[in-house]
């Protein structure tokens, strides 16, 4: 008859950290770093267009209301309006007669 080996105890598994593992949870932390802080940026760089794009708008908007032609006050007629005439200044002018010439001097 055949003898039955005797019966081994099972094994029991050690929990085993192996380096590689560590560095994938390292490295997954990373990249959830490196992701947060490109969306950051992003997010940045749409808030900064966003705001000049805005001043933009506000710029053309100030310019047109400047560039629309606007009527002109009515001028008040309680004064009337008298433009006063150029008037050269007075002058004062000798007539000098020497020998029967006559010569003008200004003074």
């Amino acid at each position: 008859c055949l003898i039955k080996p005797p019966v081994k105890e099972s094994t029991k598994p050690i929990n085993v950290k192996l380096h590689s593992d560590l560095r994938a949870i390292d490295r997954a932390e990373f990249d959830h770093q490196v992701a947060k802080k490109l969306s950051l940026i992003e997010q940045q760089k749409m808030e900064m267009e966003r705001q000049q794009m805005l001043a933009e708008e506000e710029e053309i908007r100030r310019l047109r209301k400047e560039l629309i032609p606007k009527a002109q006050p009515m001028p008040y007629f309680d004064k009337p309006f008298i433009p006063r005439s150029y008037s050269m200044p007075q002058l004062l002018i000798l007539v000098i007669r020497i020998n029967g010439e006559d010569y003008l001097k200004l003074v």
